[in-house]
């Protein structure tokens, strides 16, 4: 008897589905890790904490609404620290592009 997860397509799924996931990981998280020190850097704590704030709320939504009411495949749920990471990557760029750091006093 065929069985889906024995063919060279799932497989294929599977080691495409992971690279992508590692290279998101690799090139967004490194990102928006740089961007959040870099905020930090300016000395807005509050900026910070803001952006923290948000970010954690809309991935306890995600969490919530996608893993936990939908529950997908493991796939799926590894975009919720995609999200994260996005997230954080846009809130980040868009203080720094702002200019607003450029006033602060330490």
């Amino acid at each position: 008897m065929f069985r889906f997860r024995d063919n060279i397509i799932y497989r294929y799924y599977i080691l495409v589905s992971f690279a992508f996931t590692l290279f998101a990981f690799v090139i967004i998280g490194n990102a928006a890790f740089i961007m959040f020190n870099a905020v930090s850097g300016t000395g807005a704590v509050k900026m910070t904490v803001l952006i923290e704030s948000v970010t954690l709320f809309l991935y306890t939504v995600f969490v919530w609404l996608v893993i936990i009411r939908m529950r997908p495949s493991p796939a799926v749920a590894w975009v919720g620290e995609i999200q994260y990471q996005v997230v954080v990557l846009i809130l980040c760029s868009l203080y720094l592009m702002s200019g607003k750091w450029k006033d602060k006093k330490l």
